[in-house]
């Protein structure tokens, strides 16, 4: 049997906080109500969890009950499967180095950023002119799934992370 890690870099925005968590599934229930039928919240709710943990990406409607939305994706880092959860912050006014996320005892949920930043998507012009640019999109991809106070500008960085394989 064998035992290795495979380590991940990508762009994105972390959920930490326990609350921050249960309002994002709270309202993504809400305003994806076809996608549960014949649910209970809390059903739903398992239900989401479930597909969280399964990887599978999220179809986001902007507003209750309006079909088709973009899709964004989404990734739940757990003890259970991760390591070495590390961000440096994307916002040059904050990014003092890499900061370890802490995975004891609650998961992390991780937002890929639309753009990653390969090579190529840098060399041909297809990346990110500023950080607004990152928290406008985030901004706008999360829009009534996060409180209004959610702290975005300290949120979203370089995320590498280790999964057990």
């Amino acid at each position: 049997m064998s035992m290795y890690w495979s380590g991940y870099e990508t762009l994105g925005l972390v959920i930490t906080e326990n609350e921050d968590k249960e309002y994002f599934m709270k309202k993504y229930v809400a305003l994806n109500k076809n996608e549960f039928p014949d649910m209970t919240e809390e059903e739903a709710i398992e239900s989401l969890e479930e597909a969280l943990m399964t990887q599978e990406p999220l179809t986001r409607s902007k507003h209750a009950g309006e079909d088709g939305g973009e899709t964004f994706y989404i990734t739940v880092l757990s003890s259970d499967h991760h390591e070495g959860v590390f961000m440096k912050n994307a916002n040059p006014a904050l990014a003092k180095g890499y900061k370890e996320l802490s995975l004891y005892g609650t998961d992390i949920f991780l937002v890929a950023a639309d753009k990653q930043p390969s090579t190529e998507q840098v060399i041909r012009g297809f990346f990110y002119k500023s950080f607004k640019e990152i928290e406008y999109e985030f901004r706008e991809k999360l829009e009534g799934y996060l409180t209004p106070d959610f702290d975005y500008e300290s949120s979203i960085g370089d995320v590498s992370y280790a999964l057990y394989a």
